[in-house]
């Protein structure tokens, strides 16, 4: 498409664990210019949903993605409600990866994400 980037610029974000740090933290990594804020899934930190939802209301430019789900942690009926929970929040521009390993595994983990972009097409990075 005319005028879009070939290319953004992401940050990955620990949740803090005050709502007025996260929102903070988010409207300084869209302040700074990145283009794309994710939030990890990992036990011991924030669920990633609920933050990506304030992250969503907080800000007005930026996509957003899930570093990577951890699935083993996850009842898939109940990963799915949670995704589609977070459909309607704005913006419609956020994306999931998903991982089929633990976070404990060191091999390399394979991921798909669930957003349509041709910039997440098989072969193609964003």
């Amino acid at each position: 498409m005319p005028g879009e980037k070939q290319f953004r610029f992401g940050v990955n974000m620990v949740v803090p664990g005050s709502r007025t740090a996260w929102v903070e933290k988010c409207r300084k990594a869209e302040d700074l210019g990145f283009d794309v804020i994710g939030a990890a899934d990992h036990l011991g930190m924030a669920p990633p949903f609920p933050a990506l939802v304030l992250a969503a209301e907080a800000t007005e430019r930026v996509r957003l993605n899930t570093f990577v789900l951890n699935t083993p942690f996850y009842n898939p009926a109940l990963l799915a409600r949670d995704v589609t929970g977070t459909r309607g929040r704005p913006p419609a521009s956020a994306s999931i990866t998903l991982s089929a390993r633990s976070s404990s595994s060191t091999a390399a983990t394979p991921t798909r994400s669930t957003n349509p972009s041709p910039h997440n097409a098989p072969g193609r990075r964003c």
